[in-house]
């Protein structure tokens, strides 16, 4: 999730060509619907070892990338909720993030842990983070970890508590034998208030 190295890694999201740029790389989505509480995007995870697909929330209001993956093309999608802390600037046409290194892993039982401490005091320490940056990092985290504790480890449920109805998340159609329940929403489309 963060970059190697101890960078800050900066997303760029081209909500007119439907593309996410990170890491040096660019990937075409199949999704990418702008809500009143963020951004919605799907895309394949070409050349990552662990994951092959990934459905990802852009929230600013908690400062969070809450992102879900599906390992393989015949596998069911992980559950897990994997939450990155950022920076965002949203936009009409392009958004931007940057990761600030501290992240959440929530389980479906529940669990919360929290990640990437090493690698943000390492940030800090070589420049990679400004103390504002370090600041708000450290701020949204425990405000991210408190409201989970206060919803059980329930992050769908702390999203509706911030009036967020989190959109139905689209996976490709698995390979023949082996089927999941999937919806696929509307690509290339831009308010997605017009559902």
């Amino acid at each position: 999730m963060t970059r190697a190295g101890h960078a800050v890694q900066e997303h760029h999201l081209d909500l007119h060509l439907n593309r996410h740029a990170a890491d040096g790389r660019a990937v075409d989505c199949d999704v990418m619907t702008a809500y009143p509480f963020g951004l919605h995007v799907a895309h394949p995870e070409p050349g990552q070892p662990h994951a092959t697909y990934s459905n990802l929330l852009f929230l600013p209001e908690l400062h969070v990338i809450a992102q879900q993956f599906r390992q393989a093309p015949s596998a069911a999608p992980d559950p897990t909720w994997y939450l990155d802390i950022v920076s965002m600037t949203p936009g009409v046409e392009t958004w931007t993030a940057r990761t600030l290194h501290l992240n959440l892993r929530v389980t479906p039982d529940g669990q919360v842990r929290i990640g990437n401490t090493g690698e943000y005091v390492t940030a800090l320490t070589h420049g990679h983070l400004t103390a504002a940056d370090a600041r708000d990092a450290l701020h949204a985290t425990h405000a991210l970890a408190n409201a989970l504790s206060t919803h059980r480890g329930d992050f769908t449920s702390l999203l509706r508590a911030h009036g967020i109805s989190p959109p139905r998340f689209y996976w490709p159609p698995s390979p023949p034998g082996r089927r999941h329940d999937e919806t696929r929403l509307p690509s290339r489309k831009m308010n997605g208030n017009d559902e």
